[in-house]
């Protein structure tokens, strides 16, 4: 079985968690609400029963599986995002392939993919500062280089608040590194900040564009765009 539909993936460089989840929840949710029928493929870390083959943790109308067999991450977004399909399997191009065919899925949020081998067509990719002068495995915790970022659509910094000067030095060194690669590119940068309100605009539907539109928002703040192409 082979996906036909887009695929939108939320990453990262770094090991460990930099807030792709809610970026997933959030990019979902507004792909629902476009009218589009989304499913979140998850490969389930953490989860006590590793089943061969495909979970179905949410149709997008039933939760169908429990915490063992779905791990923590995938049940939360199956019970927070009714319309939402919800699949866990090691080789997330079955599950897609799956979610088309059993469940009209008409688009695909792939939680941790940027270094997947599935054919995607619009990367989310979430860093930290730090992210930028770390080194690679098994030294340090990148899984792959920076320069990778010249693969994605759009950059989530997530600065802790940084000043408004230490932001703009992040937004160049990501420039720099992105030139190694590619000398022209276009990379749409956000900036997310922590804050109680919660919000995103967006004048288009596509499934590309709404992914970038909803990867301003990471963690649990309002996001501000800052340096939109490199």
């Amino acid at each position: 079985m082979v996906q036909s539909a887009p695929v939108i993936s939320v990453g990262n460089l770094a090991m460990g968690g930099r807030g792709k989840t809610p970026v997933v929840r959030l990019i979902t949710r507004w792909l629902v609400e476009a009218g589009e029928r989304p499913s979140i493929l998850s490969r389930g870390y953490g989860r006590r029963t590793a089943e061969p083959g495909v979970v179905i943790v949410s149709d997008g109308s039933h939760v169908l599986a429990d915490l063992d067999r779905s791990g923590d991450e995938p049940l939360m977004l199956a019970r927070a995002l009714p319309g939402a399909a919800v699949l866990v399997c090691d080789v997330r191009a079955t599950a897609a392939a799956l979610a088309e065919r059993a469940l009209g899925c008409t688009v695909h949020v792939l939680d941790d993919g940027f270094q997947h081998p599935i054919r995607r067509d619009v990367d989310i990719v979430l860093v930290a500062p730090d992210d930028l002068t770390a080194r690679q495995l098994p030294f340090g915790r990148l899984r792959e280089p920076v320069t990778a970022l010249a693969r994605a659509a759009a950059v989530v910094i997530d600065d802790g608040g940084a000043s408004d000067e230490a932001h703009a030095a992040t937004v160049r060194e990501i420039a720099r590194v992105v030139r190694k690669t590619r000398t022209h590119v276009k990379v749409t940068l956000f900036r997310a900040r922590k804050a109680l309100a919660r919000e995103i605009e967006s004048s288009s539907t596509e499934p590309a564009e709404v992914a970038r539109s909803a990867a301003a928002f990471a963690g649990s703040g309002t996001v501000h765009t800052s340096s939109v192409v490199i």
